[in-house]
């Protein structure tokens, strides 16, 4: 019955945070670092499950964890640092859920925001007003450094990037991600079942570092 209402929870809640998030990500965007660095201490000293941090290779270093090159990014760091329940709780579901960690420049994504200047994800009006800043941003991102968070850890605060409009156009299309890589990933499957078809629960997916990943489904073919 816990497990039945938590599903029911993370279904609801998805709804609020794609439409709320889209504001509250202004506020939280500038604590970013700190809060990266708070969850992923937390999850790696607890052995808890993060789908997208267990898929790098890293290596446990006196003052830091190592992450190995991984996903074409070179590779970086996570600095070390004791982190409490109370502060991992709050970081997490006011500060680091409402970011989009595997955004590949650190706040947006460079092919994404490409394809809307060719037109392949066609948004007209948004290019011809601010097309000229849209093409700056491609620019910066081509000379800048390439890795989402999860890639390269702390590495991704020493090339900041955040760009209004290239932001907004992401943050629009992957609104609160973070709350999405951690709920909907679990490596124990909490249930499943199928009803006219349709799979609801968690589903077994790949195996992630030796372990089950399960998905959370809902009204899933």
């Amino acid at each position: 019955m816990v497990n039945i209402l938590a599903y029911i929870g993370i279904l609801l809640f998805t709804l609020f945070r794609k439409v709320f998030g889209l504001a509250w990500f202004w506020v939280i965007v500038w604590f970013r670092k700190y809060a990266r660095n708070v969850v992923y201490n937390y999850k790696l000293q607890n052995n808890l499950w993060l789908k997208r941090l267990k898929e790098r290779p890293i290596v446990d270093e006196v003052s830091h964890y190592r992450i190995q090159p991984f996903h074409g990014a070179d590779g970086g760091y996570i600095t070390k640092r004791g982190v409490s329940k109370m502060e991992y709780l709050f970081t997490y579901w006011f500060i680091w859920g409402w970011l989009d960690d595997d955004s590949n420049y650190d706040t947006c994504d460079l092919g994404f925001i490409e394809k809307v200047l060719t037109g392949e994800h066609p948004k007209p009006l948004t290019v011809k007003l601010f097309g000229k800043y849209l093409r700056g941003s491609v620019q910066k991102m081509k000379s800048g450094l390439y890795g989402n968070t999860f890639d390269i850890g702390d590495t991704r605060s020493k090339d900041p990037m955040l760009f209004f409009w290239a932001s907004w156009l992401w943050l629009v299309r992957n609104t609160a991600y973070n709350f999405k890589y951690d709920q909907f990933e679990s490596d124990t499957q909490h249930f499943y079942f199928r009803i006219l078809g349709y799979g609801f629960g968690w589903e077994p997916t790949d195996i992630v570092g030796g372990t089950q990943n399960y998905q959370l489904v809902h009204f899933d073919k």
